[in-house]
């Protein structure tokens, strides 16, 4: 679980018609928390939460999921490319969760990327 000293990656897929909806929309403003938790792609390492806690990121060049687990976990390859695409591109959303944990949306895909460290 987030916060117990654990890190953990997983992938989602939507569904055609869930993915189809989430391009249809603006999608940050129907996601719990609207667009004040949510915010568009890429992600910014600059953000204040980032940096409490992540002071370990150096601020040039994208986050990427490897970065945000602090690499303690191994990452099936292939997705983590497709996870630090839609970190940072356009075209996503993301938002920091309670306890380490970063979701990104990336509808063009149909994916969800859900990653925490503790």
């Amino acid at each position: 679980m987030p916060g117990d000293d654990e890190a953990g990656f997983v992938v989602y897929t939507l569904t055609p018609r869930s993915a189809e909806w989430a391009r249809a929309q603006g999608l940050a403003r129907h996601l719990s928390g609207g667009t004040s938790k949510w915010h568009r792609t890429p992600v910014n390492k600059e953000d204040a939460e980032m940096r409490r806690s992540h002071s370990s990121v150096p601020p040039e060049g994208s986050l990427t999921i490897y970065q945000f687990v602090r690499g303690d976990i191994f990452v099936e390859e292939g997705r983590d490319t497709e996870a630090n695409h839609a970190m940072a591109n356009t075209g996503s959303f993301y938002s920091y969760g309670l306890g380490g944990s970063l979701t990104v949306v990336d509808p063009g895909r149909g994916k969800i990327y859900f990653a925490y460290q503790g």
